[in-house]
């Protein structure tokens, strides 16, 4: 019989008879990695980050990057002469090849794409809804942008309007849905509903262009409480944009993962009639210069999960909601609770158990562990005040 971790409601819900509201000695581990204030009325998050917590690692040299141009040459000229196959080492073949190695080098900087319209695998898997918003306790709003285009923007905005700004409210805004590269227009327009009117957000600079174009913020904000970002490595070029201007320019926390640095601008050219080449054309700049070209975002709170779990979590966000994803009820078990109540709460497990019937316990449950950190950490924090 497993024990599965107890996870109670984020709002704090009284104890039921047999059940444990005790925290798991991860969740007391992780708790005691945070130290958690308030500073003029925001959050202030520390944490000292553990081996291999920073950014991307840059990959080791390899001896092919000593070779000059003739050695390069004579190393072809020698496999297609004596290599035990060189039959298959065609001049396309050995183009294909380079052409392979090339990109992997180039890594998210360059990819070759089928041409006409291609949805975003992850939005069909969540039912194509553009956003998923969900109140989680009185003090704690969600919001998971799905799409990053201009025409899912409406449906974040007025989302976004349904949450009740007030003292004490944060909004936890999640950045981690994969998907294809992205207008930087779009990152500009989610960032107005945050940063006040005039202000810089950032610049899109193509290499050798003296003439960058800047982004400024303009409107309204419809958000002016704290804001908590969760980051990770599927974050897309307007994804990362958006948290890197919450992270310098707001000070909003961010949770999770280090993002790739992937802050480009792509262009795509038509290679043949069915193929294109997508590649960075240009790069993102915050309003003090600084580059994430290939360096990427580190976070605040560092909170690893598996990508696996993750994908899980969101194709069921648009059917089950959120909540259930972070909150979590150990087996009940015989304890105080159940004495005073005069209960046996093993009784239904056991009976299920002896006759060989499924029960909700016998296999881990599927959880978005970055957001149970965060929603945990704001509840402690109002409990505190």
């Amino acid at each position: 019989m497993k024990n599965f971790p107890d996870r109670t409601e984020p709002a704090g819900a009284p104890p039921v008879a047999g059940t444990s509201t005790r925290p798991t000695q991860k969740a007391r581990k992780t708790r005691r990695r945070i130290a958690l204030g308030v500073l003029a009325g925001g959050i202030v998050w520390q944490w000292a980050p553990a081996g291999g917590a920073e950014g991307p690692i840059a990959p080791a040299p390899s001896p092919i990057d000593s070779l000059d141009q003739a050695a390069l040459q004579e190393t072809f000229r020698l496999l297609r002469t004596n290599y035990i196959e060189r039959e298959a080492l065609s001049l396309e073949a050995l183009n294909r090849a380079a052409l392979d190695g090339l990109l992997a080098r180039l890594d998210f900087g360059a990819e070759v794409v089928t041409l006409g319209p291609a949805p975003s695998e992850q939005a069909a898997e969540d039912g194509a809804v553009p956003v998923v918003s969900e109140k989680l306790a009185a003090s704690i709003a969600y919001l998971r942008p799905v799409r990053f285009t201009l025409d899912a923007m409406p449906s974040f905005e007025s989302a976004l309007a349904g949450m009740v700004a007030g003292p004490g409210v944060t909004l936890i805004l999640d950045l981690r849905t994969p998907g294809p590269p992205a207008e930087f227009a779009v990152a500009a327009r989610l960032l107005e509903s945050f940063v006040p009117s005039g202000q810089p957000l950032f610049s899109v600079q193509k290499p050798d262009d003296p003439a960058p174009r800047h982004f400024r913020s303009a409107g309204t904000p419809r958000w002016t409480g704290n804001v908590v970002v969760l980051i990770d490595a599927d974050c897309t070029n307007a994804a990362e944009t958006v948290a890197a201007v919450f992270q310098r320019t707001l000070q909003a926390p961010l949770v999770g993962s280090a993002t790739r640095g992937r802050t480009m601008q792509y262009e795509t050219a038509p290679i043949s009639a069915t193929h294109g080449l997508r590649f960075a054309s240009a790069e993102m700049r915050l309003p003090d210069g600084t580059s994430l070209f290939r360096k990427g975002l580190v976070p605040t709170l560092l909170v690893d999960a598996q990508p696996e779990a993750k994908s899980a979590v969101f194709a069921r966000h648009a059917k089950e909601g959120v909540k259930p994803f972070i909150t979590q009820t150990e087996r009940p078990r015989y304890n105080e609770a159940a004495l005073v109540a005069g209960t046996a709460p093993e009784l239904p497990h056991q009976l299920a158990l002896s006759a060989g019937l499924p029960t909700p316990f016998d296999a881990p449950p599927l959880e978005d562990r970055p957001l149970q950190v965060v929603v945990d950490v704001l509840v402690a924090r109002r409990a505190a005040q």
